[in-house]
């Protein structure tokens, strides 16, 4: 049996000798009770002694419980409650106001001594203690998410640094790469073979491809550290899929791929952010080229959803499609399903996480509905906000 520490704060002889009685007959503790028949002069003894609980009663000589209750939260210097023990208080009355007014600084529980019993006493002590600890387990359990929320801000802070120190050192040297294989294949530097030529044009895609891997990722820290502004104005959004359209066409021929798109016959002008949206559906036109096989059709469809008063921007291809369990998960910063589809050129899987972050930064949102072996569909959603 557990032996916990009592105080007793009571001018009376007989009350110390009735809870003291009381006390011997408690089945869950082992209690030791200290007696104090005035109020200490110095109450940081009451701090020191590691009592489990504090019976108090109302009236002390010429003072109240109360007083006592201020004095000690006072005296105790990690605030909070009266020493941040359980307090039972005692009276000879049973007014509900002075009970009522007891609960509002900080006690656990108010006894009328004409009511008191060792059941009672008892009973009350071991559902205190018992609220008490499950307190202090909360408090505890509070105190570790705080800082692991702390250290979670801190880790995330240190990524987006990295991926902006790291972005910016390696675009320096891959701009000025980017300018050398330039002057080469423009003859500039003098002839090149038809091998030659060859060789550099992968070089410049591959320099391309790692200079939108380097932007993503200074993206990815602007997103982060809340720096990812918008600037809205009206716009038709007919525009943006067009320019969209016009951007990947060339990627597009590599793979003798059709895109597609029908406009519907009235004009939408939606109130967004015209660069940030264009790169959203860019994103899910280039992952639809990549993800389908040669000679495919990528249908671009406009919709507005007259219910919900949102606008739809549907990619839809007939590439390798996605796995259920992932489809989630796509959004989800770097995360990449199976993609032995496109080798070496899966990505960083940063573009979808882009994507989501500009669409709910506009009030939307992005889908998907995909089948493995059937292609997928990707659904841009945002609120029609007509100027």
């Amino acid at each position: 049996m557990e032996t916990i520490r009592i105080a007793l704060i009571d001018d009376e002889q007989s009350m110390h000798d009735i809870v003291s009685h009381f006390c011997k007959k408690n089945t869950d503790y082992a209690i030791d009770l200290d007696w104090y028949d005035e109020v200490p002069a110095d109450l940081t003894s009451i701090h020191k002694d590691n009592y489990a609980l504090l019976l108090l009663d109302y009236h002390i000589n010429d003072r109240t419980g109360l007083e006592v209750l201020q004095r000690l939260n006072a005296s105790h210097s990690g605030g909070g409650d009266a020493l941040g023990l359980p307090v039972i208080m005692l009276s000879s009355s049973n007014d509900i106001q002075m009970a009522s007014q007891a609960i509002h600084y900080g006690i656990s529980e108010f006894i009328p001594k004409k009511n008191l019993s060792a059941s009672l006493l008892n009973s009350t002590i071991n559902n205190v203690l018992y609220k008490n600890n499950l307190k202090l387990e909360l408090l505890k359990t509070n105190k570790k998410l705080e800082e692991s929320n702390r250290m979670l801000k801190l880790k995330t802070e240190e990524i987006s640094n990295f991926y902006q120190v790291i972005s910016h050192e390696l675009k320096t040297p891959l701009t000025s790469t980017l300018e050398f294989i330039n002057i080469m294949r423009d003859g500039i530097a003098g002839e090149l073979t038809a091998d030659q030529k060859e060789y550099l044009d992968i070089c410049h895609r591959n320099c391309k491809q790692l200079t939108q891997y380097i932007n993503d990722l200074l993206e990815i820290g602007r997103i982060s550290t809340g720096k990812y502004q918008l600037n809205c104005t009206p716009v038709n959004i007919r525009y943006i899929i067009d320019e969209a359209l016009n951007t990947s066409r060339v990627i597009a021929s590599h793979k003798h791929i059709t895109l597609t798109f029908k406009p519907l016959a009235e004009e939408l002008l939606v109130h967004v952010d015209e660069a940030r949206v264009f790169q959203a559906l860019l994103i899910l036109i280039n992952n639809a080229i990549k993800f389908s096989p040669d000679n495919e059709v990528i249908q671009i469809e406009l919709s507005r959803n007259n219910a919900s008063n949102v606008i739809e921007v549907a990619v839809i291809d007939h590439g390798c499609g996605i796995e259920k369990e992932h489809q989630q998960k796509i959004f989800d910063r770097l995360f990449q399903a199976n993609t032995h589809h496109v080798g070496s050129n899966a990505g960083l899987g940063l573009g979808l996480y882009i994507c989501k972050q500009i669409m709910l930064l506009h009030g939307g949102d992005v889908s998907v509905d995909s089948e493995p072996g059937k292609g997928s569909q990707f659904i841009l959603k945002f609120p029609y906000q007509c100027s």
